[in-house]
């Protein structure tokens, strides 16, 4: 079946399954949820094909995992335990299958190891001791708390939607109904449990982890998931007939649950929807065609957040507004009430960074739920009983208006309001640095950090704070304490290879640049700033290699093409030279140290003329650059234009008047007009600047 042959009408709109919901929730129909691991992911989770990817990298030895471990040096024998394995039956592919498909796929934007191979490569990856794998599992669910699309789905749980299907090993559905509601699910963690499953009444939330839980001997290789335990299947048959299904970040990897779905005699009388993210297109076979086969829909989707996000408007509009969850949520921390706020924070922020048909309904859904928070906000005003996270969000509105002094003034109300919300101090403190009041963003993270010590990026922020204020070996300390709680943080890496850039420590800068790199392959400006500090230690080949990587990952990065114009201008190659600046003066016209660049390529290769035009512009564009003076009256002198020189000169010394070869320079062009005084005194004046008498030009 090809993708055009899947019927249309059987192709829904986010906003075409929610209206079917409503309709179909006030006839009493009930929904029933199967959960894969695309919903964690916007809680931080790694998906199964993120885990499959960095796996097949460690293993080819080409980036480090993401425990740390490093990439395997010995490919050899990566290739003999996937063979043995093999031989064994305990993979379901061929290895040397894995590694075509990784050679002709690999780096290519957004693709990702198909989800099928994900138990092959954590047998290899952890082999021999797979509860090695186990822990590793258990340290990426670590600490993360359930994003804003779980808080929805937590009030359909319990509110008579009670059953929800996962593979997850994780708790974040347990989570999110201990955190948002006052229900306690049943959770069936393995497969002896689901006959308790129909034992339940139907408003006890269930969930039911058809791989077990991560505690429970969780089901990570083939022959484990190549076929559905037998106590699932009657279970789960019986719930197919009461419910109607819908499928949310399930790709169908596995060969247990997928198969048990699409064989024949599961029936789903009561209605499938498969949602699917709309970027990446209707699924393939076989998804396509079981959904097809059982009469089902596909839904498309910006994201399992936006289609929770349009759940709540449409059946819990009074429940999902921060104001009162904020309120139920208080007793149980500010730190959680901060979560919630950040993770709503990044749902709306999607809407502003993403494109498509669903994203536009996503924007909609955010602003209805914006006017609620403001109506909310503003009937409290009226009575006088603002709260403090009240103000927060006013202050985050103002922030995002580029309004950096109202939203200092709003926070600062929260903080009189309670003086322990460590969020309201971060905040502030972020707006300060917009207002490029450093020294009062540090004072503002110094609280944030000391309410919440384990605050990775308060300590990243407070790191930028310092290095504005040159204040670089803070800098350094506070990005190492923040990748010290977050060792996967690649933007603290990145900043503190600036900090080490700035100090003149270009092997330490490398290093944090390459490990800001292998964690976010794709980020141009951590190549550039690469190629930068290798230049600086001469090693411009490898300087060459970096800018070129930036440039292919971001052909509109003007600074790659600048740096990358200097290294072969070091390397004495003028005519690449000059392409790469005349490229970056292309995208930005007023790039004035390009022009000075791209005039000095051309005096190297005795182009003048052309180098005393680009001197020209990169004055006119930044009067201040006493170097520019000096380079175009250098070329002036070679040109013969010897009062010009003088001039240029002149200008030279007037802005930086301790330079001797700006006098050896115009000594010579005295000289050349047979003043024979004024040049002994221009040498003169160098020798006692430490210069020396004969000529400075090149």
């Amino acid at each position: 079946m090809n993708h055009t042959d899947f019927p249309a009408d059987r192709v829904l709109s986010t906003r075409q399954l929610v209206g079917a919901m409503r309709r179909s929730v006030a006839n009493g129909q009930r929904f029933c949820f199967i959960l894969g691991s695309g919903i964690s992911a916007e809680s931080g989770i790694p998906t199964g094909q993120t885990l499959a990817t960095r796996w097949m990298a460690c293993l080819m030895g080409e980036q480090p995992d993401l425990d740390g471990t490093p990439p395997y040096a010995n490919l050899a024998e990566v290739e003999e335990t996937a063979a043995n394995l093999r031989a064994a039956g305990k993979l379901q592919y061929d290895f040397e299958k894995i590694k075509a498909l990784w050679a002709e796929y690999r780096g290519k934007p957004g693709w990702e190891m198909p989800s099928e191979y994900y138990f092959d490569l954590f047998k290899i990856r952890f082999s021999p001791w797979q509860q090695d794998g186990f822990y590793y599992l258990e340290q990426q669910m670590e600490g993360k708390e359930p994003s804003f699309g779980y808080h929805p789905l937590a009030l359909m749980l319990a509110g008579g939607h009670s059953l929800a299907i996962t593979t997850n090993f994780d708790s974040l559905l347990e989570d999110a109904l201990y955190l948002y509601t006052d229900r306690k699910p049943l959770v069936a963690n393995h497969e002896d449990l689901a006959s308790y499953i129909v034992k339940q009444q139907p408003q006890r939330p269930i969930i039911a982890k058809v791989h077990r839980g991560l505690f429970f001997d969780p089901f990570t290789s083939p022959e484990d998931t190549n076929q559905l335990n037998e106590k699932w299947k009657d279970v789960l048959k019986s719930a197919f007939h009461r419910y109607t299904l819908i499928v949310i970040g399930y790709g169908g990897g596995d060969h247990s649950l997928m198969d048990f779905l699409r064989q024949p005699d599961t029936r789903m009388p009561r209605g499938l929807y498969w949602c699917y993210h709309e970027a990446a297109g209707l699924p393939e076979n076989p998804i396509r065609q079981m959904v097809e086969d059982k009469g089902g829909y596909f839904v498309s989707i910006a994201g399992f957040d936006h289609l929770m996000l349009a759940i709540g408007n449409a059946l819990y509009p009074d429940k999902i507004l921060a104001h009162k969850t904020a309120k139920h949520l208080r007793a149980r921390t500010d730190l959680r009430i901060r979560q919630y706020e950040e993770t709503l924070k990044n749902a709306k922020e999607t809407a502003h960074t993403q494109s498509g048909a669903e994203n536009a309904d996503f924007q909609a859904q955010v602003q209805a739920l914006d006017q609620r928070e403001q109506e909310g906000e503003a009937q409290r005003e009226s009575q006088g009983q603002l709260t403090p996270w009240d103000h927060i969000r006013r202050g985050n509105r103002h922030y995002h208006a580029g309004e950096y002094e109202d939203a200092v003034a709003e926070y600062t109300q929260a903080i009189d309001l309670d003086s322990n919300i460590a969020a309201a101090y971060y905040n502030r403190g972020v707006a300060y640095t917009k207002l490029g009041k450093y020294a009062e963003a540090i004072a503002d993270y110094d609280q944030a950090i000391t309410l919440d010590p384990q605050d990775a990026v308060a300590y990243s922020n407070r790191g930028i704070a310092y290095r504005n204020l040159g204040k670089y070996a803070e800098a350094i300390a506070d990005y190492t304490q923040a990748i010290a709680l977050d060792p996967q943080d690649a933007v603290a890496y990145y900043n503190r290879g600036i900090a080490y850039r700035n100090l003149g420590k270009y092997a330490e800068a490398i290093a944090d640049y390459t490990q800001a790199i292998a964690l976010d392959p794709k980020d141009a400006v951590a190549y550039n700033n690469r190629g930068n500090a290798y230049a600086k230690l001469g090693k411009y080949a490898e300087a060459i290699a970096d800018c070129t990587q930036a440039i292919d990952l971001d052909p509109e990065l003007t600074a790659a093409y600048n740096n990358c114009g200097s290294a072969y201008d070091a390397l004495g190659k003028y005519p690449e030279a000059i392409a790469d600046y005349t490229q970056a003066i292309a995208l930005d016209p007023k790039y004035a140290a390009a022009y000075n660049n791209r005039g000095n390529a051309y005096a190297k290769l005795g182009k003048y003329a052309e180098a005393t035009a680009d001197y020209t512009q990169a004055i006119a564009l930044n009067p201040k650059l006493a170097e520019v003076y000096n380079n175009r009256g250098v070329s002036h002198i070679y040109l013969k234009q010897y009062p010009a020189a003088v001039k240029d000169f002149t200008k030279a010394i007037e802005l930086v008047p301790t330079t001797a070869a700006y006098y050896i320079n115009r000594a010579e062009a005295y000289r050349a007009l047979g003043l024979k005084n004024k040049a002994k005194a221009d040498e003169k004046r160098a020798k006692k600047l430490g210069g020396q008498n004969s000529s400075a030009l090149g």
